[in-house]
């Protein structure tokens, strides 16, 4: 942890900045028109450079922010701003900036939703969340031994270093703004007293936070020590949690970039280990990210789906990889964590564990799960897809089979139904292949028929809907028979002059 040091009480820092303000020099906005240097006047609104006497404010929604990480510079106050469209401002190399009255760090707080937090300023009491009793406020942390939420009620509790918490008010507000108030936090952050309390998905689960009045990148090469902990990180966002791993991507808007002032999850890894360690320092901090969902490593081999109804939606990825396996692995795969919002629709994919990101070594038909709290018409559908050129979902209860690359498959549900609805199975190709045209391909009397208006010399490969090759053979001529012993559906590709048709045939 990062050695205390002496905080004024709230209420003397507020004294000591009302009388300075009477005589502060003109307010300092930092625009960040040209670069991250504090001390370039083109940065800072009527080319004001603060000094110690200057109140500073870092708006919300900046090119860029100002990095002092190899500069001194000093202010009377500084006002970090956020926004919850454009999210918050932020400042690197804050312990080179010396604040005569400290620090006030915004944050908005949305009605009727828990929302996680953490406290980038040094030795902030839970007080800061109470606001006179309008609206009513609550604050939890997460205890993990009891897998459960415990209310935060001592007002004069001091929110811990790289803490997540949760904290949830009144929905008949819009939105509140929370400020934070004292030494913005830097240099090096430990959590050594993350547990596992037993074996499962249920268990293991620690929240954590960010500490620093800036973003950090889960991903970062260099700052972060990870001892027996998953690699996906999960944060609730509007009801759904979102997930973000560097092998599995992003689900329901997760990202390798927590906020300033976010929690988050994550799970102690479940292979006999009962504790872990996470360590961060200022290397994993960045002022100006680049756009969410964006990654160093290349995502290949992979769908992402999503449900959606009632106006919301979850998602869920399947990806192939050499060097993972069939069982639920910490270092690739994501666990399914579910809402709480009956409307919003569930989807999943369950071998040994309920998965959000289930990553397998080779593509193989997997059991697709629903579940949602009401009852009405609900879809999946495709949202990104890469070098996977059909994604077929088989409706078990209508027996309905269909490509969702092409299109989308609506369904009726009951919260009675059985969520283990559907089948999804995959086509994988590596190249875009030229489509032969007039070509027919269909069954009759337990044959498989190949026929052109044209002379075909080329080959014939038959796949199951799992992408496994059943058969292939050379054809030449206007026409091919070909016996199938077993029904079902088949993936049919004719390569013949350098073009391709694929068709899906059912054999019965």
């Amino acid at each position: 942890m990062k050695t205390k040091k002496l905080r004024l009480p709230a209420i003397l820092i507020l004294l000591i900045f009302c009388s300075n303000i009477v005589t502060a020099q003109d307010p300092a906005f930092w625009n960040g028109s040209y670069d991250e240097d504090w001390f370039n006047d083109l940065n800072w609104d009527d080319g004001i450079i603060p000094d110690e006497f200057t109140t500073v404010y870092i708006p919300s929604g900046m090119s860029n922010y100002p990095d002092l990480t190899n500069d001194f510079a000093e202010c009377d106050v500084i006002f970090i701003e956020t926004d919850p469209y454009s999210g918050a401002g932020s400042i690197l190399g804050n312990e080179n900036l010396l604040t005569g009255n400290g620090a006030y760090v915004d944050t908005y707080i949305t009605g009727g939703q828990w929302q996680m937090i953490s406290s980038p300023v040094f030795d902030q009491y839970a007080d800061v969340f109470y606001w006179g009793g309008n609206p009513d406020v609550y604050l939890t942390r997460f205890d993990e031994p009891t897998n459960s939420y415990i209310y935060i009620t001592d007002q004069l509790y001091i929110l811990e270093d790289m803490t997540g918490y949760m904290v949830w008010f009144d929905d008949d507000q819009s939105g509140f703004f929370n400020t934070y108030s004292g030494e913005l936090n830097y240099g090096y952050y430990s959590r050594d007293d993350l547990t596992r309390s037993a074996p499962g998905p249920d268990n293991g689960w620690n929240m954590v936070g960010n500490p620093y009045p800036s973003t950090i990148d889960w991903d970062a090469f260099n700052g972060w020590t990870k001892i027996n902990i998953d690699e996906t990180i999960y944060i609730i966002n509007d009801g759904l949690w979102a997930s973000w791993s560097e092998f599995g991507g992003s689900t329901n808007g997760g990202s390798n970039y927590i906020a300033e002032g976010q929690g988050f999850f994550v799970s102690v890894t479940d292979d006999g280990s009962t504790t872990g360690t996470l360590e961060m320092d200022e290397e994993v901090r960045v002022n100006s990210p680049e756009p969410l969902l964006k990654n160093s490593r290349e995502i290949t081999d992979y769908v992402k789906l999503a449900a959606t109804g009632n106006g919301r939606s979850d998602e869920i990825v399947i990806r192939f990889l050499e060097g993972s396996t069939n069982s639920f692995d910490g270092q690739y795969d994501a666990y399914k964590k579910f809402t709480t919002k009956d409307e919003i629709p569930q989807i999943y994919t369950l071998t040994d564990v309920k998965y959000a990101v289930n990553i397998i070594p080779t593509p193989e038909s997997l059991p697709l799960y629903f579940l949602c709290g009401t009852d009405g018409e609900y879809s999946v559908s495709v949202l990104e897809i890469s070098q996977i050129s059909e994604v077929w979902l088989e409706d078990l209860t209508t027996g309905e089979m269909t490509n969702l690359v092409e299109d989308s498959y609506g369904f009726t549900y009951k919260t009675t139904d059985d969520p283990a609805r559907f089948m999804v199975h995959f086509s994988i190709v590596s190249v875009k292949e030229k489509d032969m045209e007039n070509i027919s391909i269909y069954s009759y009397n337990n044959k498989l028929n190949i026929k052109s208006p044209e002379i075909l010399e080329g080959e014939y490969y038959i796949y199951n809907l799992a992408g496994q090759q059943i058969v292939a053979g050379k054809i030449s001529g206007y026409s091919k028979q070909l016996a199938v012993d077993k029904k079902g559906y088949y993936l049919i590709r004719v390569i013949s002059n350098g073009q391709t048709h694929t068709k899906k045939v059912f054999i019965n």
